[in-house]
């Protein structure tokens, strides 16, 4: 548990320099046969001697108030030297170390059309928070999301392109790239757009009241572990860490950091400055995953040096545990940086193969940085790691936790490749939210997404069952929100 401020100390907390006390009192008496001087008591807090248990009780109770007071103070000096740090001069650079570039909210292969039956799949009733299937309304744009939509029309037209050209402008702007260009396109009406929402929400409803698949999750049985998750999360020039890391204090949970714990490069200083006053006080208790700006520091070896055996073998960075009725695996996605790399030969699959072969476990649950499926910076994922989900999606793993793109999303259970499938699914959460900053979703968000957010620092708090898991989205200064639960494969 995290340490709680108790205030000052009993002994005082005006002491000058050197040990002396703010006031003057009565100076300490040399003992008899020399010896250290034993501190005078003043006449007035003189009284008969309390009995041998009554002062063992008062001195465990000020040992405890003064290592109280020592642990506020290391945790306060600690947020002052966060916050005075220097900037760094390393340019801030967050792409990937694989040197894959941001895609802009927006393009959608095929067009506005494609929202309904096209690449975003097979309907738009699938996914009811996704905005119809990937039909992304201007009317349900909010704020922020809609702002940076309408700054990402204006950059295209100056970069010289035209909305028209552009895959979300050819199905929304009337017109040719010529006619964009000169002024002469339109928009389609937004009474069209706002009939297809009415009409699609009421086919959504019917179909989801009458879906004979539909199966209650199992309750949340008391005594039942946790782990409470989060990615992207501290850097010395930001205060969202300082919030997440007070979710976590009144939480008896396992801390899962889904990697880029501490920015701008997993140094030993980013990590001991910008780190450890914040989310490194549960470090006791928190089992990492390592993500790309962790490798900024050559193999990650101020990772590994502060998280010690609980990280893995420094070549790896992979591992598994339990909890309850579930097991775990940590896994490393920095497929340039990790022995073997991520393909389907690698040393790393194959050690996920053979652990989940030889597991007796009824629920899986695993979790490693860069996302497969994502709908907002790096959108539509990063697919290094696909032969990782793979070889779980064949041992019927359940649940998937991820970062890097820098917002929350919970995903339909899917395959690899994914096609929604309810029955042998893993459902990918996207957790992003550790703290650092934040990135938007995209228009058009993928398929099978079911709930996301871009707003709101936070982390999942995920309940492990016997035969399922219950999540819920704990956001800093309340707001949005996501819960649920569903069963073991």
């Amino acid at each position: 548990m995290g340490s709680r401020d108790a205030g000052p100390g009993l002994d005082g907390a005006h002491r000058r320099p050197g040990g002396t006390s703010g006031a003057r009192g009565p100076r300490a008496r040399l003992p008899e046969g020399g010896g250290p001087p034993r501190p005078a008591v003043a006449s007035w807090a003189r009284g008969p001697a309390p009995p041998p248990a009554d002062n063992a009780r008062a001195a465990a109770e000020a040992a405890l108030v003064e290592a109280r007071r020592r642990e506020a103070g290391r945790i306060a000096a600690g947020l002052e030297r966060k916050r005075r740090r220097e900037p760094s001069a390393i340019h801030e650079d967050e792409y990937p170390s694989t040197g894959q570039t941001p895609v802009a909210a927006g393009p959608v292969d095929g067009g506005f059309a494609a929202g309904i039956s096209g690449p975003l799949g097979p309907g738009p009733c699938r996914n009811p928070d996704a905005d119809f299937g990937g039909l992304a309304l201007l009317g349900r744009v909010r704020g922020r999301n809609r702002r940076m939509a309408q700054r990402g029309w204006v950059r295209i037209i100056k970069q010289g392109g035209s909305p028209a050209g552009h895959p979300l402008g050819r199905g929304v702007w009337g017109g040719t790239a010529e006619d964009a260009a000169a002024g002469g396109g339109r928009l389609v009406p937004t009474f069209l757009v706002g009939l297809l929402a009415t009409l699609l929400a009421l086919g959504c409803a019917s179909e989801r009241a009458s879906s004979p698949n539909w199966t209650p999750p199992p309750a949340e049985v008391a005594g039942s572990p946790v782990v409470v998750a989060a990615g992207d999360i501290a850097h010395c020039r930001s205060e969202g860490d300082e919030a997440t890391a007070g979710l976590l204090e009144g939480i008896d949970a396992t801390i899962i950091t889904l990697g880029d714990n501490a920015y701008r490069n997993g140094s030993a200083r980013d990590y001991q400055e910008c780190y450890e006053p914040t989310w490194g006080r549960f470090k006791d208790r928190t089992r990492p995953a390592p993500g790309n700006h962790e490798y900024d520091t050559e193999g990650a070896s101020a990772y590994f040096r502060y998280f010690g055996k609980a990280a893995g073998h420094p070549e790896e960075g992979y591992y598994s545990y339990d909890l309850g009725t579930w097991h775990l695996v940590a896994l490393n996605s920095n497929c340039e940086e990790v022995a073997g790399g991520c393909d389907a030969s690698s040393p790393q699959v194959r050690w996920l193969r053979a652990e989940l072969a030889n597991d007796g476990r009824s629920c899986t649950l695993a979790y490693l940085h860069h996302p497969l499926f994502t709908s907002g910076k790096y959108r539509p994922g990063i697919p290094e790691g696909k032969p990782l989900w793979e070889a779980l999606y064949a041992a019927g793993a359940d649940v998937v936790l991820s970062g890097h793109d820098h917002n929350y999303q919970r995903f339909a259970p899917q395959d690899p490749e994914g096609r929604a499938d309810p029955r042998r699914g893993i459902r990918q959460f996207v957790v992003g939210t550790g703290g650092r900053n934040l990135y938007p979703i995209s228009w058009f968000p993928l398929a099978n997404i079911e709930a996301h957010d871009d707003e709101t620092y936070g982390v999942l708090k995920l309940t492990l069952s016997p035969k399922g898991y219950q999540w819920r989205f704990l956001a800093v200064g309340g707001g949005f929100t996501d819960s649920g639960g569903a069963r073991c494969h």
